[in-house]
């Protein structure tokens, strides 16, 4: 038997190896170890630190603006679609209070994955969400959380205990730069719509100085999408 990396659940750790040597079976480990390793990353950061991996995805304009007067949407549908199957790989959605205000988002997987809705989950300081709102009044209500003045370590604690192993972060500017600053942000998925707004409102301006590793850049559509991996996430 060949295999690259090892289960870091410290139940699982070389248990595996263990039987089949006792078996009598050959074993050879580590190849391609690191290939392997940034395979299992997620699942990894999940088990050592308690807390899920953490995807920030923004779309913005060329110069920053996660908005644009009169427009429901920056980016053309290709990137949308893109996100949708980010999504679908993520066991949570994250936004904070302002998003769920301002857009009322339905923050729901629209590809079919045979898997349950994600988790929905709200950050805010005042706890003024409008009642209305589709997260709190559709079919998938039972799966919307909402966090009121608590700490990012404890956000994130919580839910890895609902079984959240990727989260992916949908929220503004505040929300994304409490995020990255508290050194939570493990990958991004920056979308790119080829146009400047002078007059957005929110921007994410500093982006180009995050410790950026592993980055791929490529089209969807008239779009440009960078994503890559943090460094010193913890």
């Amino acid at each position: 038997m060949i295999y690259g990396s090892s289960d870091v659940d410290p139940r699982n750790a070389a248990r595996s190896e263990r039987i089949l040597r006792q078996a009598g079976i050959q074993v050879v480990r580590g190849v391609l170890k690191r290939d392997c390793d940034e395979l299992n990353e997620d699942y990894f950061h999940w088990t050592r630190t308690q807390q899920p991996w953490v995807i920030l995805k923004l779309a913005m304009t060329l110069d920053g603006s996660l908005a644009v007067p009169g427009r429901r949407w920056i980016t053309g549908p290709q990137a949308r679609a893109e996100v949708q199957r980010i999504r679908a790989g993520c066991d949570a959605i994250l936004v904070g209070a302002e998003t769920v205000r301002k857009d009322n988002p339905r923050l729901t997987v629209r590809i079919g994955t045979g898997r349950p809705q994600p988790w929905r989950a709200v950050v805010t300081r005042s706890g003024k969400l409008p009642g209305r709102a589709g997260i709190f009044t559709d079919a998938y209500r039972e799966r919307t959380v909402i966090y009121r003045n608590r700490q990012w370590p404890s956000i994130l604690k919580d839910l890895h205990q609902k079984g959240v192993r990727r989260l992916l972060v949908e929220g503004g500017a505040k929300t994304a730069g409490s995020l990255v600053a508290a050194g939570k942000v493990n990958e991004v998925a920056l979308f790119f719509a080829p146009e400047a707004v002078e007059q957005g409102e929110a921007r994410v301006a500093d982006w180009a100085g995050w410790k950026w590793s592993r980055v791929s850049v490529t089209g969807t559509g008239r779009d440009l999408c960078l994503r890559g991996t943090l460094k010193g996430a913890k």
